[in-house]
């Protein structure tokens, strides 16, 4: 979640959407709190990327079209 995280920071530069950076904040910090305090889960992190994921996808398409409706 760590590398997914960090892997999505250049993309708030590269396409100028700043809701790259707290999704990259919460795959980081929820990467960085399962190794912490969960690290005998293997799957955990996978189940709550999964999560995380499609809310941002959500968040970033509204972002987007509304966007597209001010042009």
């Amino acid at each position: 979640m760590v590398l997914v995280g960090a892997h999505y920071l250049p993309f708030t530069f590269l396409h100028g959407m700043w809701i790259f950076i707290p999704l990259s904040a919460a795959l980081g910090g929820c990467g960085v709190a399962i190794a912490l305090y969960a690290s005998g889960s293997f799957s955990l992190g996978g189940w709550i990327c999964a999560c995380i994921l499609p809310v941002f996808a959500w968040i970033g398409r509204i972002a987007v079209a509304a966007e597209d409706r001010r042009f």
